[in-house]
């Protein structure tokens, strides 16, 4: 996430005008699967839509996005929404990434994590 977060201070600004949760969204799904990471976005599930998951061998991560709110939020939403169940059937490990974007620095500004 720090990596991350990096890449995104050096992305030239006047590449995204719009700014918005998607625009970041998109900018770490293109990156991840540029790398070859097994990505994948707006997961359809019972209770809505997870804004990305990443699966590896050993574990699945399940990120939410906010824009100019909380990395508590996302993560809460994760569990109020109950996205792991769509993993439910997976014995991999699942680890869960609530990450807020700001508007104002144009980067990752927070990010929790509950394994």
């Amino acid at each position: 996430m720090t990596e991350m977060k990096n890449f995104l201070l050096g992305f030239p600004y006047n590449l995204g005008d719009d700014c918005s949760e998607k625009h970041f969204q998109s900018i770490i799904y293109a990156t991840l699967y540029a790398i070859g990471m097994n990505v994948n976005a707006e997961i359809a599930v019972a209770q809505g839509r997870l804004d990305m998951s990443v699966c590896f061998p050993q574990s699945i991560f399940i990120f939410e996005f906010k824009l100019d709110k909380s990395a508590q939020e996302a993560l809460d939403q994760i569990n109020e929404k109950n996205y792991a169940a769509a993993f439910a059937t997976d014995q991999r490990k699942i680890i869960k990434i609530g990450a807020n974007f700001s508007t104002q620095t144009r980067t990752l500004t927070e990010w929790v994590v509950e394994k």
